[in-house]
């Protein structure tokens, strides 16, 4: 070593770390002649958006935290779309199921278009799923059941009140 020590990191300035990814995993990006150059891990999900088509059919859209980093108009499924709900993760919801109303946090979305609901007053919901000994599951649900159970995005604020706006449709 040039210090005389036996320390193999000295002069080490950066590090890169890598990690072999599928191809569905990773988001590429093409320098100018169309070739990928680099990569990121695209496996976090910045907010599910329900959108209403012209002709009235209900689109469910994942939108992935890298695609919301870019720059340009919102991606919509159609020009003349309408956004009925945008969730995030830990939003509270309101939904009605069997006659009951249950608020509870956004606990996950995939991509396919279903978002997980565990009820708020659940500790540990996330382990709690994963646990096949514990019968308690999170609630999935689409486009199409949120807007059945009349899902909305519900506000509590500093001093515990809930502010609700109503169902979206």
């Amino acid at each position: 070593m040039p210090d005389n020590t036996d320390n193999p990191y000295f002069g080490l300035r950066r590090v890169r770390l890598e990690e072999t990814l599928q191809e569905s995993a990773r988001v590429e990006v093409a320098n100018q002649e169309g070739r990928p150059y680099k990569a990121y891990k695209g496996d976090s999900n910045h907010c599910y958006e329900i959108w209403c088509l012209p002709d009235g059919k209900i689109k469910p859209q994942v939108v992935t935290t890298y695609e919301a980093h870019q720059s340009g108009a919102e991606k919509k499924p159609h020009p003349a779309a309408k956004r009925l709900m945008r969730i995030f993760k830990r939003d509270m919801v309101m939904l009605e199921r069997d006659g009951e109303t249950i608020i509870g946090y956004v606990r996950k979305m995939k991509q396919n278009g279903s978002i997980f609901v565990a009820p708020h007053t659940e500790a540990n919901a996330d382990a709690r799923d994963r646990d096949p000994k514990d019968d308690f599951k999170l609630i999935q649900l689409g486009a199409g059941s949120l807007l059945k159970a009349k899902a909305r995005r519900v506000i509590v604020d500093e001093m515990g009140r809930l502010r609700d706006p109503g169902p979206p449709l």
